[in-house]
């Protein structure tokens, strides 16, 4: 059997991230890929903790990803979670599209087979994309009547469901409030004033207005507002028809103790291990349960998946990423009966389609899941070069 020759990790900005993937390579030259990119966290963080969980694993057997698994986490367990969480699940992502290879399967069908023949996606940062950023391939989102033009494309667009964030106009001016991660606000409590919370639902109104009938929206809060502020908001969209509201917290009671009765709750997309996940599940916090398969692996994913089951949650998939972060989604979806959907950033920056030769295959909302083996996706390697990390 080969064993594990060398790594490379590649740094690439797009847009307003940098996304991080991982390439580990045998001695006969098969290779797998992951896509590491960690969201409003440490990028060199995650990068040095990559470094260093694949130089011990040099020379090992590939198929071995329980024994490296194992390795590698008690090797850092003092320090498990984040960070070194991400880049362990990084590593066995890798290792799994290295061993679907030897195999000439698809990843999908050593855990089980499909389940179904596609998934449906949902357009992610709906709005809040162009709001933010201005890219050469579309036009910027910066007032009312932009956003109504806007609205136009998402219904010729093909999807029936649309996720956005919190949306607020100052001086006629569109802006997005993340007040939770790195966007400065200037405001440290988490909360809005009378003012923001009107105006961010004016903007809900005319956007549900704007749209078709048959596109669902989903609104994520993520930890962006304080329990006073959320009481006033789920109080709003307790009136309106919404597919849920996503909230993130790191306290499972105060989520339960928030849940309104008619809106469904989604949540814990920053959960790294089934074992973070368990009281949130367990307790009837949440209703859906929000899980990334670069951040958790895809083997603790689909032991997440199933565990939801046995309590009838159901699963979405957080998923602000790639096209090689997408078809690892996608391949989660075929072996796992309740997954709902997979987010998808419809919008992102032109420099995503340099990074792949091909792109993935979506119909009317829908994503096809590539069948030949590994993850199939076709980076452009010679581009990436530029960005490896030495």
């Amino acid at each position: 059997m080969n064993k594990i020759k060398n790594f490379n990790i590649y740094k690439i900005p797009v847009g307003w991230k940098e996304w991080i993937f991982l390439k580990i390579t045998l001695d006969d030259g098969t290779f797998g890929f992951a896509d590491c990119t960690d969201s409003n966290g440490s990028v060199q963080g995650t990068i040095s903790t990559l470094k260093m969980f694949c130089n011990q694993i040099i020379g090992m057997n590939p198929m071995y990803t329980e024994m490296i698994k194992h390795k590698l986490f008690r090797g850092s367990r003092q320090s498990s979670g984040g960070v070194v969480a991400k880049a362990l699940s990084g590593v066995l992502n890798c290792l799994i599209e290295i061993k679907s290879k030897i195999l000439n399967l698809p990843v999908y069908m050593i855990f089980g087979g499909p389940v179904r023949d596609s998934i449906e996606i949902y357009w992610s940062h709906c709005f809040s994309t162009r709001i933010r950023y201005k890219d050469s391939k579309y036009k910027k989102i910066e007032n009312l009547d932009d956003l109504k033009s806007y609205c136009k494309n998402i219904n010729e667009s093909g999807f029936k469901t649309i996720k956005t964030n919190i949306i607020v106009q100052e001086k006629n001016k569109l802006e997005i409030i993340s007040q939770g991660f790195k966007y400065e606000t200037g405001n440290a409590n988490l909360s809005l004033s009378d003012e923001k919370l009107n105006s961010f639902f004016h903007i809900f109104n005319l956007i549900q207005k704007e749209l078709n009938e048959d596109i669902s929206i989903i609104i994520d809060l993520n930890m962006h507002l304080n329990k006073s502020t959320l009481k006033e908001v789920f109080n709003f969209f307790s009136k309106k028809k919404i597919k849920w509201l996503e909230i993130d917290s790191d306290n499972y009671e105060s989520l339960k103790s928030l849940k309104p009765e008619f809106i469904p709750i989604a949540s814990c997309e920053k959960k790294t291990s089934l074992l973070e996940f368990l009281p949130y599940i367990t307790s009837n916090s949440i209703d859906i349960c929000v899980v990334d398969v670069r951040w958790v692996g895809f083997e603790e994913a689909l032991r997440i998946a199933h565990f939801c089951e046995l309590f009838n949650i159901n699963i979405a998939i957080h998923n602000s990423g790639s096209f090689l972060s997408t078809s690892m989604a996608g391949h989660l979806s075929m072996c796992t009966t309740n997954i709902l959907n997979i987010e998808y950033d419809h919008d992102d920056s032109s420099e995503r389609e340099k990074i792949f030769n091909s792109k993935p295959n979506i119909i009317n909302g829908e994503l096809k899941v590539p069948r030949q083996a590994g993850w199939g996706v076709d980076i452009n390697q010679e581009y990436i070069s530029k960005y490896e990390e030495k």
